[in-house]
Parts: structure tokens; sequence; C-alpha cells
């Protein structure tokens, strides 16, 4: 089967992580198919009315375009960039002749998969990764993104409760297909023995989604000894480390910025647990891999999470509550030892390449059978 992803969230030099899981799904998928990805991106720091670079490289079996469009004037920027985009796309599909378009991200993802679909003559699938909403920044982008969504053969969402909140808008329940997390490369994680209490945190700092400034207040609150470890970096640092520094917690925690995908096994050496203290989630890699690493994990009911974290792998708390969140650290603490590394690796299996693979073509050979119908 030949595929064709269309996303603007991919890794770059820039941005490591960005659509890391989505760059997930295009490795694995092409150990037994033909993976074609185009990547989107606008450069704000250059102006230009039809500017553009584009690039190729290769990753793991996946030719990868990258197409990195100058920014212009507001309003025609919008339609300059779907523009080159999907004239881009659209040169790269005839020449790949695909068998599926899978675009992601709904503004521009589902918008350019439907005139993709139109020009190519083949059915398109879309995936949302991110809530709705976040597309909405104007009526036309809420318009279109929704337009776009309702053309695609199948829709999908990572986890039920972004499906649900997708539902209403295109009035049919989106599929769930989950992120795609690689348990072998967590087999070798040595459970922490040290003490006191090692905690972790994992979570981007250029908006406060991931709630670290709720959990730095909630560790605050607990009497046990611990330490903090928290992994990522954004705008919002200097801010976390001033709140650390006013909660008396400081000493306590260690900010390490951004760490290399490669190196994360590492970080979770050093700890016992994993707390995801989000206001909201889609989904949330970091919890599985914590758990495909033998490691328990505290979340708060931010979405995405409820999906898979039970009494067998972990603790679950109301969002946006210190309080709450502080009982939860502290009842993990109690309780840890009835928490089986083995019981949590099988959970993470449940999300591994192969089974979600199996998923993904579940999905396209549906869409490609009722468009030949």
């Amino acid at each position: 089967m030949k595929i064709l992803f269309v996303t603007p969230w991919y890794p770059d030099e820039e941005r490591p992580n960005s659509g890391i899981f989505i760059r997930g799904q295009a490795v694995a998928l092409a150990t037994e198919h033909e993976v074609v990805v185009i990547a989107l991106k606008v450069d704000y720091t250059h102006f230009g009315f039809s500017a553009f670079t584009s690039t190729q490289s290769f990753n793991n079996g996946v030719a990868e375009h990258r197409l990195v469009i100058a920014r212009s004037l507001p309003f025609y920027n919008q339609f300059n960039y779907l523009r080159l985009a999907l004239k881009f796309a659209t040169d790269v599909g005839t020449r790949l002749k695909p068998d599926i378009i899978h675009t992601s991200i709904g503004y521009p993802g589902a918008v350019l998969g439907w005139r993709l679909s139109k020009a190519l003559g083949v059915p398109f699938v879309f995936t949302e990764h991110t809530r709705p909403r976040n597309n909405f920044r104007s009526f036309w982008h809420k318009f279109a993104t929704v337009a776009g969504m309702k053309r695609a053969s199948e829709i999908m969402a990572v986890s039920s409760a972004l499906a649900n909140e997708i539902a209403p808008l295109v009035g049919r329940q989106p599929v769930i297909v989950p992120n795609i997390v690689d348990d072998k490369k967590y087999r070798g994680v040595r459970t922490v023995i040290a003490t006191p209490w090692q905690i972790g945190f994992i979570g981007g700092m250029n908006t406060n989604v991931k709630g670290l400034d709720i959990l730095l207040r909630a560790v605050a609150k607990i009497e046990q000894p611990f330490f903090l470890h928290i992994c990522g970096d954004g705008t919002l640092m200097p801010e976390y480390k001033n709140l650390a520094v006013e909660l008396g917690v400081d000493s306590r925690c260690k900010f390490y910025g951004f760490i290399d995908p490669v190196q994360i096994p590492g970080f979770f050496e050093r700890i016992h647990f994993l707390v995801c203290s989000s206001r909201y989630e889609t989904f949330n890699v970091s919890l599985i891999e914590a758990m495909a690493c033998g490691l328990p994990v505290v979340s708060t009911k931010c979405g995405g999470p409820e999906d898979f974290v039970s009494r067998e792998s972990g603790i679950l708390c109301e969002k946006e509550n210190a309080a709450a969140l502080a009982e939860a650290v502290t009842t993990m603490m109690q309780e840890y030892s009835r928490f089986s590394p083995q019981t949590l690796r099988e959970v993470a299996s449940t999300f591994r390449p192969e089974a979600i693979v199996k998923k993904l073509e579940a999905v396209y050979t549906s869409a490609i059978r009722e468009l030949r119908q």
C-alpha cells in the first residue's frame, strides 16, 4: 500500500518533539508499506508573497518532504499557505500515486486532505491530535476545519475524550486509534531504589497546559521527603523556577530543560513514578513510556489518560486542584509496592507499533473499499 502523510506537525531541528508521534506512525507503517510524508511549516522570520523552500530526506524507510513557506500579508497569508501547500502536495502525490492520504491536525490538515483527495482521486483519512477548538482562530478557520473533517472517509482521534469532543462537530463518532509507544526502547530501564522519593514530570513549558504550576503547589504540601525531576523547556520556565523558590521547594527540584528523546529512558531510571498534572491532554505518550519502564503513574483526569490509567497502572485525581494532586502523590508513596512492573509493561505493550499499525491498516482498507464501491 502507498500511503501519503500530510501534516503541519513533524519533528525538525527547531522543534525536535513536534509531531514525533506522527513520525512514529509513519516509521511503523514503513516496515510493511511505502510511506511518504509531507511536513508543512510557516517561516515567520522571512517575508515573501510566494516564497518557499523545500527539502527531501529519508528516515527509517520514510521519504520526508519538507515545505517551508515564508509569511506574507495578513489574510493573504492563509490563502497563500494553502495554495502553495496544495500545489506541492499534489505534485508529490502525482508522482507517488498513493492508495490513501492520511492527514493530521484539523487546520490545515483536514482542509488540505479534502482538496488533495479531490485532486488525486483517492480517499483521505484524518487524525486529530489536538482539541478542535485550538484550530478555531476565526469563523473561517472553524468553518474550513469542520468542512474538511466531515469529508474525510474516516476520522480518527487518539483518545475517547477527544473523540467525544469531535463527534458533535462532525455528526459521527471518530474511530479511536492511540499514539504509538515503542515499548522495546524501555525494556532495559532499571527501577530506581534511591531515597527519598524521586518524582518525575515531563512536559513543554510554552503554555500552562501541562500544569507544572499545579504540581509545584502540590508537592509543597507533601510532608514526606522527595525530589522532583522536571523535564521540558519553554518560555514559562523562569516563571516556574521562581514559583519553586516562592514555595520553598527549589532545593528539591531539578529543571533539566529539553531532553533528547533517545535519552528519556535514562530519565526514567532516576524516578520512582511519573506525574501528569495537565489541565488537558488528548493522550500523553510520557505516561505510557513510564509504564513501559515498569513505573506507575499519577495523573489528573484531564482527558486522554483516563483511557489507560487504572487502579492497576496508577492513580487518577481531579484536575486543576493542587490539594487533590498532593493527596494522589502521597497515596502513590503509600501504595507504591502494590504496583506490578510486569502488569505496567503489559498495559504499555498494547500501544506498541505492530498493534497500532493493524488499526491503521483496517481504517485505510475500509476507506479504499468504500471509494471503490
